[in-house]
């Protein structure tokens, strides 16, 4: 690690940057809406667990969808 501490969570938009806003964030949120990024909603909140969002980013090139990871 770079000596940054990494949190077990991240929130939407956190996501969004660290995919380099390759989309919109409508797309993105349209996508977890969807069910297609690993999500949970705790209330109106949206939190994305990193090990969850990095296994998504891995496996999103073979096809594989989030709820396959479930």
């Amino acid at each position: 690690m770079d000596g940054k501490e990494q949190t077990a969570a991240l929130s939407a938009d956190a996501a969004l940057k660290l995919l380099g806003n390759v989309i919109s964030r409508a797309s993105f949120y349209a996508a977890i809406n969807r069910g297609e990024v690993p999500h949970l909603r705790l209330g109106k909140r949206i939190i994305i667990p990193r090990h969850a969002f990095n296994q998504w980013l891995e496996t999103a090139s073979t096809g594989k969808s989030a709820r396959a990871m479930a």
